[in-house]
């Protein structure tokens, strides 16, 4: 049975990576090295890299032990606490995100060319939008860790990248350029929420 489940989910996570490349090499395909290139792969990460950061580790650091003590009942109870907790700290944080466009691209994208800043910042008003189902996804596979529900934790990841895929794929075929990036926030807001309704 463990043994079945660990192949499963090391399947699942290999998929995980070589959909990550294929992202990766689908992004290449639709801007190069361009200075565009860096504004779209902050825009699709920076969601998920800050929810890493912030929420993920220290959600089952302190969770998975508080839930291991509690009927579902209670570990029901507390993740909808701790939801509503990280929803309002991730709309503040997306707040402060779209008001400090400016410098968060300076930092984030340096040397981006001025005829970008424009398409940057609005790239970061799309990463900002993303930030909120990006931070409940690390409660849920927090939730997801804790039932031993590894299929449903690295299968969210394949749909996200599936989305974007897909995404990158398409602005490839339509030539890419600024034009790209409401497209494309359009489909990273699609692939968040796929991800929440799949886990």
């Amino acid at each position: 049975m463990f043994l079945k489940a660990g192949l499963l989910s090391l399947m699942l996570l290999l998929a995980s990576r070589v959909l990550g490349v294929l992202r990766e090499t689908a992004l290449a395909a639709a801007f190069g090295n361009s200075g565009m290139a860096d504004v779209v792969i902050v825009m699709l990460t920076l969601p998920d890299w800050l929810a890493g950061v912030l929420v993920s580790g220290a959600l089952a650091y302190v969770l998975l032990p508080h839930w291991a003590k509690q009927p579902v009942v209670q570990q029901n109870a507390a993740q909808h606490r701790v939801a509503r907790r990280l929803l309002l700290g991730a709309l503040v944080l997306a707040a402060v995100m779209c008001i400090a466009q400016a410098p968060l691209v300076a930092l984030l994208v340096p040397g981006v060319s001025p005829a970008l800043q424009g398409v940057a910042r609005q790239a970061m008003v799309w990463s900002a939008l993303a930030l909120p189902a990006a931070m409940l996804a690390g409660l849920w596979a927090t939730r997801l860790q804790h039932e031993r529900d590894f299929v449903g934790l690295y299968s969210a990841n394949l749909v996200v990248n599936t989305v974007l895929i897909a995404a990158l794929a398409l602005v490839s075929w339509q030539g890419g350029g600024a034009a790209a990036v409401p497209k494309l926030g359009g489909f990273l807001l699609l692939a968040v929420a796929l991800r929440l309704l799949w886990q």
